[in-house]
């Protein structure tokens, strides 16, 4: 199979997946102290609808899921959040959920947190919540810049918040000290259906999944590097960089999850094959663990490295 028929198989997936017959990068810097509670090996979650995005919440050790709910590309108000205990039980499953509290929330996926914000990737808009309350703080329309599918954030060195958007092929900027001000950071041909986005201090850069199996590097003046990493295999939709430099990622159509050593450039470990639709990456660093979502199995994945 070429580049272009994976990377439609893979525009295929986000655009059409069913309607549920059962129901219905965070900020990645250094961590502060959390709670001594033992992360959990299995997550054991009713009422999941097509769960996109996982993280945790370094600093309170609570988890957040990003739940579809529907097709990935309708405006339906069906989407919802769950929330988590930091022992991994069911804190609220709708904690946040569209047509309530002032929320339009059709398709969430990407999550981050920043301080005290979770950040929720929707389509064309970012929808911007209180963690702790579920309280709606702001929602930003990035329609007008040319959004289609928005997916992954990161937060970078000078708080503004990177977005990566699928199907635009476009990487934007939000600017919370600017009143939310949008962007174009980067977009070209260049950025293969960009789908998950982590920035390194180490290297003063952001590197981002492309469908065509490399991971690009972006530089702050938004240059990009298409084969900055060869992960070997296509369709990756998440990834993330623990502590110690090393990068994770997953593919979608291989259900594989890779491990690169020396920020990419070193030797190549697969972890864990045969996931079932895996949507995403995080990495817990203080558990080390890898959380992911099993976006058609409705489930949520959890492994050590």
């Amino acid at each position: 199979m070429g580049v272009r028929a994976q990377s439609a198989l893979l525009l295929l997936f986000l655009a059409f997946t069913p309607l549920s017959a059962h129901g219905a990068g965070q900020d990645k810097s250094e961590p502060s102290p959390v709670p001594a509670v033992s992360a959990p090996d299995e997550f054991h979650i009713k009422g999941l609808s097509f769960p996109r995005g996982f993280i945790k919440d370094e600093t309170a050790g609570t988890y957040f899921i990003a739940n579809l709910n529907g097709r990935q590309l309708s405006k339906g108000n069906r989407g919802f959040i769950t929330r988590l205990n930091p022992d991994g039980t069911l804190a609220e499953l709708k904690f946040i959920q569209g047509g309530k509290g002032g929320f339009k929330l059709h398709a969430p996926k990407g999550l981050l947190i920043d301080g005290d914000r979770l950040y929720i990737s929707d389509i064309d808009r970012v929808v911007v919540a209180d963690k702790n309350s579920g309280a709606l703080l702001a929602s930003v329309d990035l329609a007008p810049q040319g959004a289609k599918y928005l997916a992954d954030m990161a937060r970078g060195p000078q708080g503004r918040i990177y977005v990566c958007d699928t199907i635009g092929s476009k990487i934007f900027i939000i600017d919370p000290a600017n009143n939310n001000e949008v962007s174009v950071f980067a977009t070209g041909r260049e950025l293969d259906s960009p789908s998950a986005i982590a920035y390194s201090p180490q290297l003063d850069k952001f590197l981002v999944t492309l469908a065509n199996g490399y991971i690009g590097g972006i530089d702050m003046a938004g240059k990009v590097n298409p084969k900055f990493i060869k992960a070997d295999f296509r369709n990756l939709v998440g990834m993330d960089i623990d502590g110690d430099g090393r990068v994770y990622a997953v593919s979608f159509t291989r259900g594989k999850v890779v491990r690169m050593d020396d920020l990419g450039q070193g030797p190549k470990r697969v972890l864990k094959e045969k996931l079932k639709t895996p949507g995403s990456l995080f990495i817990d660093r203080k558990n080390r663990k890898i959380l992911i979502p099993l976006t058609l199995s409705h489930r949520l994945a959890s492994l050590d490295y």
